[in-house]
């Protein structure tokens, strides 16, 4: 599946459509990008409503009002259906944007996926100055000034775009920036993990936190967590874990050298005792039926995270966004391995 699909700034303009309308053929030229559907299902109602959100009925409207407009034929000189470009209207102003497929493909309602894909206009930022108001970006794309608040209201609250304003007045402009859910996540998660490694102590535990924590369907995640029922049942002293999804009743340990030899800041007095509260801390979770992962220095890929998490927790269902994460963690992982982080 592509990671983009070029769009005419005129059909999220042109007032005879719907913003489902708007929509349905954006998911299905982001669809004519990917070798993996069969032509002959490209454009079912039913496929289309599962990618889209959809009902199949506002799928066939959509379909019928696109056809009217010049946007799609049932029957092109093959003889199949397809979602066309009107050319009538794109050369008087050929302006064509970018938009990710995880924008199309999202949870946000068509009018915001229309509402994004406006604001990536060249000649509408140009003219404005690169900012905006709810007044003048509701004149340009022929909707009410409540609905585009609302549309940029909900882009915001979903890290696909940033706001601010020079002065607090419900008149003055709004300055932004376009990003994607996904794209913040990995800037956000690169700095924190950097900075975690930067301070020395617990590298391994870092790197292996941001791994699980992509790696796992978001949820609550309590980091060095002592929940009540984790204690020494003979000294009542609270037993502690890296990371633990009370939802998932999940908990996650990184086990550094430490756990397994003596180190330079590790007798091996220390260790035997980590090895019994590492026992301990197993027994008393496999009493409770709650699943303890543990990971090493080893496990310290996102392959070898997933493969470890497989069943126990759903896992994100489409990493492929968060390539620049993914590929930096590894990288992380692998330096840490390199230098002695594995245990024997």
């Amino acid at each position: 599946m592509a990671d983009f699909v070029r769009i005419p700034v005129v059909l999220m303009l042109d007032p005879r459509l719907t913003v489902h309308d708007k929509l349905v053929w954006m998911v299905m030229r982001l669809d004519r990008l990917d070798s993996a559907i069969p032509e002959d299902d490209r454009y079912s109602p039913t496929r289309l409503g599962r990618r889209t959100g959809l009902p199949r009925s506002t799928i066939y409207n959509a379909k019928k009002r696109l056809e009217a407009t010049g946007w799609f034929t049932s029957r092109n000189a093959e003889g199949k259906p397809e979602a066309i470009v009107n050319y009538d209207l794109t050369k008087p102003r050929n302006i064509w944007v970018t938009m990710p497929a995880e924008l199309l493909l999202s949870d946000l309602e068509p009018r915001d996926i229309v509402t994004y894909g406006v604001l990536k206009d060249d000649d509408y930022c140009r003219r404005q100055q690169e900012k905006f108001t709810y007044r003048s970006l509701a004149d340009y794309m022929g909707r009410c000034a409540k609905t585009v608040r609302r549309a940029i209201q909900a882009l915001v609250q979903g890290s696909w775009m940033t706001t601010s304003q020079e002065r607090k007045s419900r008149k003055a402009p709004y300055k932004y920036d376009l990003d994607t859910p996904s794209n913040r996540y990995c800037r956000e998660q690169i700095e924190l993990t950097r900075n975690r490694i930067k301070r020395g102590n617990g590298k391994g535990e870092a790197i292996a936190a941001a791994m699980v924590k992509l790696v796992l369907e978001p949820s609550e995640c309590l980091a060095n967590a002592r929940p009540d029922w984790l204690t020494n049942p003979e000294t009542h002293e609270p037993l502690e874990l890296d990371l633990w999804f009370p939802v998932y009743k999940l908990g996650v340990e990184f086990n550094g050298p430490q756990h397994y030899q003596p180190t330079s800041f590790a007798t091996i007095e220390d260790v035997m005792e980590q090895q019994q509260r590492d026992a301990l801390k197993a027994e008393i979770m496999q009493k409770l039926g709650f699943n303890l992962v543990v990971l090493t220095a080893a496990d310290l890929s996102i392959k070898a995270v997933i493969q470890k998490l497989q069943g126990l927790a759903p896992l994100r269902p489409n990493l492929r966004w968060y390539r620049s994460l993914i590929q930096y963690l590894n990288d992380v992982g692998m330096d840490y391995r390199q230098k002695g982080g594995c245990p024997v």
